[in-house]
């Protein structure tokens, strides 16, 4: 089938100015991260190599001692200091708990919230994730899992929540201006996974496979997006804040405006309803 004249091949296809803003802040904040936390990453990786017995030498002095012709005798020590730590990690588990902290907490909700969530640990097989995200924790600094939802084989309109491990904990980045030590205050974070260029076309059908021909940015092919093999997909997750008018009643009730306006709603129709059975 013919092209028409104004139409133009993919490749050339510009997105609008919303979308290209977005994808380039993304890009920035990708890069903030990768910037802000690769020496960690590579003494980590290093630390692993180290614990399954590579590279336990330094390189000069294995060169040098081979130069002498003495031997670089390796005897790793170090599985049995990880095993003791993840073995004190699988006696006591930590899991999730749900208590009610003050008077307006309902006992009774919270027992069933506490049961729901021990029903998706074991669905989820929680504690094989737990001991491998802590095995990698102890071995080299990362771990990670996931909380995700799927719809379920039963009823597709039916979600479910599920736990998900992260094999590659390297993937995983927050921001790197976030203060609390679980970044609960980041404000947005990135989950990276490569796939088969084959997987890409299978996942992703109709779309133009990146290459060098793409009209992108300067540094997103030094940025390792893809290679002759595989293709780099990330998920990108951002916390936007909403402001809102608080207001606070006589009897110390807290509620945004639209709260108290539905309130007052109800009120005016309790009394008309009141005057007319009056």
């Amino acid at each position: 089938m013919p092209k028409k004249k104004d139409e133009k091949p993919k490749s050339e296809v510009k997105p609008d100015k919303n979308t290209s803003d977005f994808l380039e802040l993304a890009k920035k904040r990708l890069k903030r991260c990768v910037d802000a936390d690769t020496h960690n990453r590579m003494a980590a990786i290093e630390d692993l190599k180290f614990s399954i017995g590579i590279d336990q030498w330094d390189p000069a002095d294995k060169q040098r001692r081979a130069q002498r012709g003495r031997p670089t005798i390796q005897v790793n020590l170090l599985p049995k200091y990880i095993k003791q730590v993840t073995g004190e990690m699988r006696q006591s588990r930590g899991r999730v708990d749900v208590k009610p902290v003050d008077s307006k907490a309902d006992p009774h909700l919270a027992r069933i919230r506490k049961g729901i969530i021990h029903n998706i640990e074991y669905l989820s097989d929680a504690e094989s994730i737990y001991d491998q995200a802590g095995k990698m924790a102890t071995t080299c600094g990362y771990g990670a899992w996931r909380i995700l939802t799927r719809y379920t084989e039963e009823d597709p309109f039916v979600q479910e929540i599920y736990m998900e491990y992260v094999k590659n904990p390297f993937l995983v980045y927050l921001d790197p201006a976030a203060k609390d030590q679980f970044g609960a205050d980041a404000e947005y974070g990135f989950v990276l996974r490569k796939i088969p260029r084959e997987e890409f076309e299978e996942e992703y059908p109709g779309q133009e496979m990146p290459g060098e021909n793409m009209k992108v940015d300067v540094g997103l092919s030094a940025e390792n997006w893809y290679d002759k093999d595989t293709v780099t997909i990330a998920e990108y997750f951002v916390r936007k804040k909403e402001k809102k008018k608080m207001v606070q009643l006589e009897n110390g009730e807290v509620l945004t405006q639209e709260e108290l306006k539905k309130l007052q709603d109800e009120w005016d129709e309790k009394e008309k309803v009141y005057k007319i059975t009056c």
